[in-house]
């Protein structure tokens, strides 16, 4: 719609008849240094044009013919893109204007500026502004007046490209950074699951998976602190702080206590409902002849952390800063998650399936807190409940 057209499309009746007009022009910016008889001629010029929402007041590339005050409503400044159709560039409400260009320099309109709201504008002639700037010398104020604060709009446009030119560097070291760790943690966690492959041979000849995945995770761990140390990043960018420790604790704790009541929960009604089950007691720690393997459970207290580390710290930090979107958060969580699930088929797909449950919940934690204190602490509770004093896993 061309702004002839977008007239047409408003109504419009002269500025002069609404006694509103003249205090608007007297606040305006744009009219800064005008005496009240040039306000006044100004106010005779004007029309007061009203518009939809969705109605174009200007179209980039039209012949310019006003230039508009808002009294009412909000609009969208816009401007043309090979790309996205169009960018909004700003806003403006009641007290700005727009238009203004044209009394420098009478080439095509620049921008769109299109009706956000029902808007009122009192939209002022340009050819009418020259003719009163020839009659009346000292009116050159108003050319001045635009000057300036198209000069003030040129300076902050400037200082804005300057910090988005800033970020967009950053924005691409970051993602060159985390685009080689991520290459690196795909070779290194297809290694992983390979040498895992090998687990099952080890539980075969000695009862345990651990007696090999231990040895794993720490060799894949010292490779993970390597990766960590090329990249450029602090250590605290891969949950490795220990700002808040405390609060961090607390706080897996209180989310983690009704994971724990839903696991005894699960085999009470395990016990209750499979035939198999029953007279098993429900804490098989419990249980006569039961024992906890101290080494075992001090590898495991070694071995999460570690396992953490990699998943959390490093695989889904990695994904948080380098997917887009408004669900980036959401779909590293998944995607790292799915990582970890896959790591634990060696041992059976219900653990596996459980571990994906959780380390949803994990993942989630990370997120808000970005320490792997309050993770692992969440993980050993509910893993060593899970495995050791309830008996789903395969500690012993």
């Amino acid at each position: 719609m061309s702004e002839s057209s977008a007239l047409s499309a408003g109504s419009s009746l002269p500025a002069a008849s609404d006694p509103a007009a003249f205090d608007l022009l007297r606040d305006s910016a744009l009219f800064r240094g005008c005496t009240p008889d040039d306000l006044s001629d100004l106010a005779r010029l004007g029309e007061t044009q009203r518009f939809e929402p969705g109605d174009d007041i200007i179209t980039e590339g039209d012949e310019p013919r006003y230039v508009y005050l808002i009294q009412q409503g909000e609009v969208s400044v816009l401007k043309v893109s090979s790309v996205a159709g169009q960018h909004e560039l700003v806003r403006l409400d009641a007290g700005a204007y727009f238009g203004e260009l044209a009394l420098l320099e009478m080439g095509a309109r620049s921008a769109t500026v299109r009706a956000r709201t029902a808007v009122t504008v009192m939209a002022f002639p340009i050819a009418s502004i020259v003719e009163l700037a020839e009659t009346r010398p000292h009116f050159a104020r108003l050319v001045s007046g635009v000057s300036r604060e198209v000069a003030a709009r040129l300076r902050h446009s400037n200082d804005a490209r300057i910090e988005a030119l800033d970020r967009a560097l950053e924005e691409e070291r970051t993602r060159a950074a985390l685009g080689r760790l991520l290459v690196s943690l795909i070779g290194v966690y297809s290694l992983y699951n390979f040498l895992f492959s090998t687990a099952t041979t080890v539980k075969a000849v000695l009862g345990h998976t651990e007696f090999a995945s231990i040895p794993i995770i720490a060799f894949m761990t010292a490779i993970q602190v390597q990766f960590m140390r090329r990249s450029g990043y602090p250590a605290r960018a891969f949950g490795l702080t220990l700002e808040n420790w405390r609060g961090h604790a607390a706080q897996a704790v209180r989310f983690t206590v009704p994971l724990i009541a839903g696991v005894i929960a699960a085999k009470v009604a395990l016990v209750s409902l499979v035939p198999a089950m029953h007279g098993q007691p429900v804490f098989d720690i419990l249980a006569a002849g039961a024992r906890v393997n101290p080494w075992l459970v001090l590898a495991y207290l070694a071995f999460v952390p570690l396992q953490e580390m990699i998943v959390r710290g490093s695989i889904q930090g990695a994904l948080e800063r380098s997917l887009l979107g408004e669900h980036r958060v959401r779909n590293a969580i998944l995607a790292s998650n799915a990582i970890f699930a896959a790591g634990h088929l060696h041992v059976s797909i219900t653990l596996s399936l459980i571990v994906l449950v959780t380390g949803l919940f994990w993942g989630w934690l990370y997120s808000r807190q970005h320490s792997l204190v309050g993770v692992s602490v969440s993980h050993l509770l509910l893993g060593l409940t899970a495995l050791e004093i309830v008996g789903f896993g395969v500690l012993e």
